[in-house]
């Protein structure tokens, strides 16, 4: 069944330095690779591809639009179900609805046109459970 409410978490996988996603078991081509950011070892993940995939497993339900960038202050925006979360680049704070929070881990930055956030925090806030494999070095996100 397709349907145009976000409200379903699809088990998304993303590697460091592999540019497959992988989407409910399929592999999805990603041109952003997941890196170790220098500094803090936090994992970080391309923002738009994992949210899309995780909000409709890359069906083309139209969940691209979740995603929205705001060049001037360097902020992407997410519009997932009921909730707005923002990342700014070099910040340390997003915003949850509109209410600051802290992030822990690591520091969104953008890289290679993109913008990357920590793995764990991206997850948690659109309401997956989030797993890190160590020996494959997985971000696995259901």
């Amino acid at each position: 069944i397709i349907t145009d409410e976000f409200n379903t978490v699809n088990k998304v996988e993303v590697t460091i330095g592999r540019s497959i996603m992988v989407v409910n078991g399929e592999n999805q081509i990603i041109d952003a690779t997941p890196y170790i950011q220098a500094g803090t070892g936090s994992t970080l993940i391309p923002l738009r591809a994992v949210s899309i995939a995780l909000a409709d497993g890359y069906r083309g339900n139209g969940s691209v639009n979740i995603v929205s960038w705001n060049g001037d202050t360097k902020t992407a925006i997410i519009n997932y179900g009921n909730d707005v979360i923002e990342f700014t680049a070099g910040s340390s704070i997003m915003k949850v609805n509109g209410a600051e929070k802290e992030i822990t881990g690591g520091i969104p930055e953008i890289k290679d046109g993109r913008m990357f956030v920590p793995f764990r925090v991206l997850g948690e806030e659109l309401g997956a459970s989030v797993n890190w494999i160590a020996e494959t070095k997985t971000a696995v996100f259901n």
